[in-house]
Formats: structure tokens, C-alpha cells, sequence
């Protein structure tokens, strides 16, 4: 019987060395008492192989049971650790070997306290096919008490409580685990606010004080840790010799102890001072007048420091803090009467006598704004810019006559009320176009300048459906160069202008503008669709088709991707548009009257209050293959249709000629015919003759003389003159006058 157990206890040494091979670090901490083995490639699937935790010492006691279990679908191992010992899990290796996998295939380490839970501990890829085992070796949370380590698909960051499914059998060789036995330790040591550096595993404790310092009498503060209740010894001590001589302290527990060498040293030579910003911004933006946050330094290896490039009202001082060391300090106020700019500063160190090295120096910039320079909300995703945003942020934040304050955008629409500090609100385009908060800016009485064309789409502002725009486009056709916000540009040829260099597969993100009547497209950019048709790129909204009513709004729709791409032609664009924002008047939208309409040199009758055109031709003209000339009045307008047109049936169904901006549309209802002879009768653009009834659709004042000047017919109607005697007629109005011939 005892024969037995002795043979039981060595065949599960065995199956803990070669098959699971837990190894531990602790000499007085073993896994054993297997009850049941694996196989190399995970056998026994579903059952748990209980072990049991035993302490050589007898600091732990009763039956603290773990389980190793094996599971497939996916393969994994599943650890459980002893949840009644007071250990703490120190690392984790794996020896792993893959089989019917392909390259690219990972393998995940899983931590979990309660096997519910997992986080990920690591990821690494698997051997190859048959290949060698490969060993991987990771820190594991010390709260963890299970583990998990199975396979993963390519790329799938796991979690939860199963590990993602894989097509591969991958063989776990063996897990090992290390625990720490809590003993007495030192977890901290502090000598004049230098901490020392603690290697628990060798003993070692080791600080270096700066060039100077007196090592002969330091008392350092210590923090006990692990199990420790004291240590030893207490009060100064003579750190001198410490190099070569070591001081020993002991931590104890009052049964167990830990001893640590400790060296405190000094550098040899004067070393090259250090610098570092321990609170405030090194990079302010204030207008005159207000007090800066005080920017402190901490120096070491120093014996004070000197500032140069600061605006005035502002200054450095320095406190020492001990031998060679001390902090420095920029405060003060900035003058009213400092001149608004940019003020880059300069840090400089005062170096221990003796150093021979280059200066040791921080900077940084003050952006100093006038008393009246403009307040912009920022509106983005985050509390801070996105890290594409190098180009129009800088821009901004930068600018003497802006100073910016950035806004989060928040996840339900704010008061009104939360922009009444702003004189003008910036919208960047990375927030989601269905944030609450954008979507409630349509009503804001606030100047905008929007860059987000999303929060268009139904259901948000309804304004039009959005596009992300031609691939890596970021040129837009301007339709209105006259606008304000292009002064100082130069556009190219064909009215370009290029918004974004080398742009990111989003660049300029156009929207189909379908209602906001009264609105201006000033220009357009490509669409991402088939043949990449037009759509508006800026859009100009007068406070009346917004629905406010003081405030201007422009869109200028850039991809937060592209926002680095930025030219300078584009941050010139965005400044003038905050300018005409704020100062300028609405640009008025373009006329969408035809100021003439012209067939083989026949003017026609157009009447722009009534939407018609009339031309009259000779008769035996034709009437079913003609092109007008067609002559627009307003800048950035298309007329369509266009080319030659069959007019046979227009006299009872006129042809529907649309004039638009891509934004709003006038439609004319167009009517060409043949007068009753083969002549050419006279047309104005308000009035004309068919040879028998002089029209006058406009309804103006017409007066009709003879030859020799005297007065007929007096009329704002259509006036019959086939009752007249034949003959030369004068047809006046206010502002023409037109000759007709009665046969």
C-alpha cells in the first residue's frame, strides 16, 4: 500500500514535468496530485485535471484544489489557480507547436479573476506547420486566477468567455506558470525626493543624488511592502563608501526577512543639467490683458535658469530645492499694450560650475491675441484635435484675431444658450453626422462654418444628400468668384482652385442641395458616383433660408482624413469666410432669368415675370431642328436643355427650358412659330408682331403713331392692327420702340 503511493506520487511528478511542466520560481511552492494526464494534443477534452497546491513550509493548509482543463471548438486550455492562496501570479510561458495552420495564424493568452471575464494578456503568432515549439513568455495580471490560451483567426483581438473558433488543432505542450510566496519587502525608498531603484530578486536598492550632495548623513523614507512590519536600520546613516560598501537593510515580517545592498552615489563630474515641465502648458493662447497659467520647470544638475522671448508682463523666477536643484517658474500678466503675435521662448539652464557641455533648454510659445480678437467655438469629436488635424487647427489656434476655445461635442443638444460667450462657431468634420448636437446647430443663431456635408442627410437637417466625394479629389470649381471669401486667391484655370494637396481617399465630400431654397452654390467638387457628376463644395446660406434671423452660414465640406492635405489657398478660403461671417453682406444668389434667347438672329419676347419666351420666324422657317443662342444673367448659372430642339408642337405645348444655380431652378415655357407670311416680323424683348396683332405679354404701356407722328392707339393690351390701313406703323414704349409694316 504504501509501495503504491509512492509510485502514484512519482508517475504524477512525471506528467507535471514532461506534460504540463509547470516550473516554479517560489523553492517552497509545487503543483501536484494529477489525477488524470493528457495527451500531446489535448486529450481527455471536457474533464478537469485537479492538482493540488502544497507548501514544503506549512503556511498554507487544507485542500486547496486548482484544475487544469482541456476543451476544443474552439481549442483551448483553461487554468484555474487556487482561489484560497494568497499568492500572486507573476508570469506566463507557453510552449506551443501548430498543426493545419496557415501563415499568419495567431495564438491569445486570456486573464480572468472570476472565469467570466477574460482580458487579453497577449497575442502571437503560431509556429509553422510541424515546425519547431516555440515559447512565449507574458506578464499575467497579478489579480488574474484562470487563464486561458487557445488559438485565434488572423487578426481577431479576443475576449469574453470563449476564445473566437479556428480551423486549426494547435497543441498546448506545455503551460507554466510562476508564483510569488508573499514575503517582506521594501517597495519604496526615497532619499531628498529622488527615488531609488528596487530589484527585489537580487537584493539591490540603488539611487543617484545630484553632483554635490553630501552622502555622509541621509536619513531615507521607506515604504514596507508585501509582508513586511519593519525594518532596519532606522535614522541617518553614512552613504560615503556605498559604492564599494553597500548599507544593508533587512525587512521582516517578525519570522521572515529580505535584505537589500543599498548604493547611493553622486556623479563624478559635473553632469549636463536636466530640464522638464512639471505643471501648466508650454503653449498658451491669451488675449492681452490676461493672466497666464504659471508654467513650472523642474531643474536638476542646476543652479538656476534664465528665460528670453517672453511677451511683456510676463517673467521666470527661480526656487532651489536642494543641492543643485530647484524649480522655475513663468507667471505674470500679459501687457495690454503687447503687440498681438506669436512669442516662442527659451528655457535656459544654469549649469554647475565646472560643465562643459552645449546649453540645456525648453521652450515654448505664447500666441498672444488682440483685446478684440474673435471668439470661435471649435466643435470636435474629442477634447482635442484629431491627429490629422495639423493644418486648420494650427491655423486657427495660431491667429491673433481668433482665439479658440475647443468644445466637445456633446451626445444631446445643449442650450442655446452654451454658444452666447462664441461670436462664431467652427463644425470639424470628424463628429458622427448624427451627433445631437450638430444636428441642433441648424437653429443657432450663430455664425457656422460648417465642414461636415453629412449632417445634410435626412433626418438631420434635411438640407440634401451628402457624398464622400471623388476618390483622393481636393479641387473644387468655383461658380461665383466674385464671393468675398475668395479675395486674395488666384484661381486657376477653369475657375479651379486646389483645396487639398496629395488628398487622403476622402478629400472634398460635395451634397446635392434639394431644399434650401434661396441658398448659393458658390462651388462644386465631384461626386463619388458613376461619371462623377457635380455637386455643391460651398455652400453660402443667408439667415432667411437657414430659418435665424441675424446669422450667415457657410459649408466648405473637407474630410477630417485630408485635413493635414490642407494649402494655404485653403486656410486663406477658411479665414475669409470667418471674415465675411462677421463682417460681410450676404453675398446675393445669382439671377436665373435668360436675358435673351436668339434663333438664326431673331430675338425672342421674354418675359421674366411670367416664365415664357415667344419667337416668331418667317414663315416656311421650320420648326423641327432649331438652337437657340441662349444668354444667361446670372454668374454661376446653367440653362438646359441645350442643342438643337424640335419646336413643331410649341405654340399648344411649349418646350420647358430650366435655368439653375444646381441649388434653384426657374423654369421658362419656350414657344416658337412661323408668322403668316414669308417675312421677318419685328420683336422686342417685350413686345412683337405677328403681322396682324402687335403682342404685348408684358402688359406695358404701348403707344402706336402713323407715318407722319400721329398718336392711335394708347394701350397696355395686345393691340389688332389688321383693321388699319396699310401701311408703316411707330410702336413705342418707356424703353423701346419698334417699326411695323401692316399689309
Amino acid at each position: 500500500m504504501i509501495m503504491k503511493r509512492i509510485m502514484n506520487k512519482i508517475l504524477a511528478i512525471c506528467f507535471l514535468g514532461l506534460l504540463c511542466a509547470w516550473n516554479v520560481v517560489a523553492q517552497d511552492i509545487t503543483f501536484s496530485g494529477f489525477t488524470s494526464s493528457w495527451s500531446s494534443s489535448i486529450a481527455n477534452e471536457g474533464q478537469e485535471n485537479e492538482c493540488k497546491l502544497t507548501v514544503a513550509e506549512g503556511t498554507v493548509t487544507g485542500d486547496n484544489k486548482g484544475y487544469i482543463k482541456a476543451e476544443s471548438s474552439p481549442s483551448y486550455i483553461l487554468v484555474s489557480l487556487p482561489r484560497a492562496i494568497s499568492t500572486t501570479l507573476d508570469k506566463v510561458a507557453i510552449e506551443v507547436l501548430a498543426n493545419n495552420t496557415t501563415t499568419g495564424t495567431y495564438g491569445i493568452c486570456a486573464f480572468s479573476k472570476d472565469n467570466i471575464t477574460y482580458t487579453n494578456g497577449a497575442e502571437f503568432l503560431l509556429p509553422p506547420n510541424n515546425g519547431p515549439t516555440t515559447t512565449y513568455t507574458f506578464t499575467a495580471p497579478s489579480e488574474a486566477k484562470y487563464y486561458k490560451a487557445g488559438r485565434a483567426a488572423t487578426g481577431t483581438v479576443l475576449g469574453g468567455v470563449t476564445l473566437t473558433k479556428g480551423g486549426a488543432t494547435v497543441r498546448f505542450y506545455s503551460i507554466k506558470i510562476w508564483l510569488k510566496q508573499a514575503a517582506p519587502l521594501i517597495s519604496s525608498f526615497t532619499v531628498n525626493g529622488v527615488a531609488g531603484t528596487i530589484d527585489d530578486e537580487n537584493g539591490t536598492i540603488t539611487l543617484q543624488l545630484p553632483y554635490g550632495s553630501d552622502l555622509s548623513s541621509l536619513e531615507p523614507e521607506i515604504t514596507l511592502g508585501g509582508t513586511a512590519i519593519d525594518y532596519s536600520p532606522k535614522g541617518t546613516q553614512d552613504f560615503t563608501n556605498s559604492a564599494t560598501t553597500p548599507i544593508v537593510y533587512t525587512a521582516t515580517d517578525g519570522t521572515n526577512t529580505k535584505s537589500y545592498n543599498v548604493t547611493i552615489t553622486t556623479p563624478a563630474t559635473p553632469p549636463a543639467p536636466q530640464i522638464t515641465l512639471s505643471s501648466g502648458s508650454n503653449t498658451q493662447a491669451l488675449k492681452v490683458g490676461s493672466a497666464i497659467q504659471d508654467i513650472v520647470y523642474t531643474l536638476t544638475n542646476a543652479t538656476g535658469a534664465t528665460v528670453n522671448g517672453l511677451p511683456a508682463g510676463l517673467s521666470g523666477s527661480f526656487e532651489s530645492t536642494g543641492t543643485n536643484q530647484g524649480t522655475f517658474t513663468i507667471s505674470g500678466t500679459i501687457a495690454a499694450s503687447e503687440t498681438p503675435g506669436t512669442f516662442n521662448y527659451t528655457v535656459t539652464a544654469t549649469p554647475i560650475v565646472g560643465y562643459e557641455g552645449s546649453d540645456v533648454t525648453a521652450t515654448g510659445t505664447f500666441y498672444v491675441k488682440s483685446a478684440t480678437a474673435i471668439n470661435i467655438c471649435y466643435l470636435v469629436a474629442t477634447t482635442t484635435p484629431s491627429a490629422t488635424d495639423t493644418r486648420l487647427y494650427p491655423n486657427l489656434y495660431s491667429n491673433p484675431n481668433y482665439y479658440l476655445t475647443i468644445r466637445q461635442a456633446a451626445s444631446t443638444a445643449p442650450s442655446p444658450s452654451v454658444y452666447d460667450e462664441f461670436d462664431l462657431i467652427v463644425v470639424n468634420e470628424i463628429i458622427t453626422g448624427t451627433n445631437a448636437e450638430i444636428v441642433a446647430l441648424k437653429s443657432v443663431d450663430k455664425p457656422i462654418l460648417n465642414l461636415k456635408s453629412f449632417v445634410y442627410q435626412s433626418g438631420r437637417w434635411n438640407w440634401g444628400t451628402a457624398d464622400n466625394g471623388k476618390s483622393n479629389n481636393g479641387t473644387i470649381t468655383v461658380w461665383q468668384p466674385s464671393h468675398p471669401i475668395f479675395n486674395g486667391i488666384t484661381l486657376n484655370e477653369g475657375n479651379t482652385l486646389d483645396l487639398l494637396s496629395g488628398a487622403a481617399t476622402k478629400g472634398i465630400q460635395p451634397a446635392d442641395i434639394t431644399n434650401v431654397p434661396g441658398s448659393i452654390n458658390v462651388a462644386t467638387a465631384p461626386k463619388s458616383t458613376t461619371g462623377n457628376p457635380m455637386a455643391v463644395a460651398i455652400h453660402d446660406v443667408p439667415a432667411s433660408a437657414r430659418g435665424v434671423t441675424n446669422s450667415k452660414y457657410i459649408l466648405i465640406p473637407i474630410c477630417n482624413d485630408s485635413y493635414d492635405k490642407m494649402t494655404d489657398a485653403a486656410l486663406t478660403l477658411i479665414n475669409n469666410a470667418i471674415d465675411y461671417l462677421l463682417h460681410e453682406e450676404q453675398f446675393p444668389a445669382p439671377s436665373l432669368n435668360i436675358s435673351s434667347f436668339v434663333v438664326d438672329g431673331k430675338s425672342g419676347t421674354i418675359d421674366n415675370v411670367n416664365n415664357t419666351i415667344t419667337t416668331i420666324l418667317p414663315l416656311g422657317h421650320g420648326l423641327t431642328n432649331i438652337t437657340p443662342v441662349v444668354t444667361l444673367e446670372g454668374v454661376g448659372t446653367i440653362y438646359s436643355p441645350t442643342g438643337a430642339q424640335d419646336f413643331t408642337d410649341s405654340e399648344e405645348n411649349p418646350l420647358k427650358y430650366t435655368v439653375t444655380d444646381l441649388i434653384n431652378n426657374k423654369i421658362y415655357s419656350v414657344t416658337i412659330k412661323e408668322g403668316t407670311v414669308a417675312v421677318d416680323f419685328p420683336t422686342t424683348k417685350s413686345m412683337f408682331f405677328d403681322g396682324k396683332v402687335l403682342h404685348n405679354p408684358q402688359q406695358i404701356n404701348l403707344q402706336v403713331f402713323d407715318i407722319s407722328g400721329r398718336l392711335l392707339v394708347v394701350s397696355n393690351k395686345d393691340i389688332d392692327m389688321s383693321s388699319k390701313a396699310k401701311g408703316v406703323y411707330i410702336v413705342k414704349s418707356e424703353e423701346e420702340r419698334m417699326k411695323i409694316n401692316v399689309r
